[in-house]
């Protein structure tokens, strides 16, 4: 089975700080992407026309921290732990 710790075990440093890098590039390309494309979606399905300014893609992201499921909530956190004892 494959487990993030082995994974990382095989790595080197460099590979690890190679690996931390294109996680934070990745997760700054989604941060950038995320908001027009929540705008883009507002347009398109409710006719609004909002305007691509730098306050709207702010609320945007606001909007996204306030209403979007994070990955790792308390409930994610508590099923995770549960079906790490039922594996043992």
């Amino acid at each position: 089975m494959w487990d993030m710790g082995t994974f990382f075990n095989k790595l080197g440093v460099a590979g690890k700080v190679g690996f931390v890098l294109v996680m934070c590039a990745l997760f700054a390309a989604l941060l950038a992407v995320v908001p027009y494309l929540l705008i883009w979606s507002l347009n398109t399905l409710f006719g609004l026309s909002i305007q691509f300014t730098f306050w709207t893609c702010l609320a945007g992201v606001v909007l996204i921290m306030l209403f979007g499921r994070g990955g790792m909530g308390s409930s994610g956190a508590k099923s995770s732990a549960r079906a790490r004892k039922r594996s043992k």
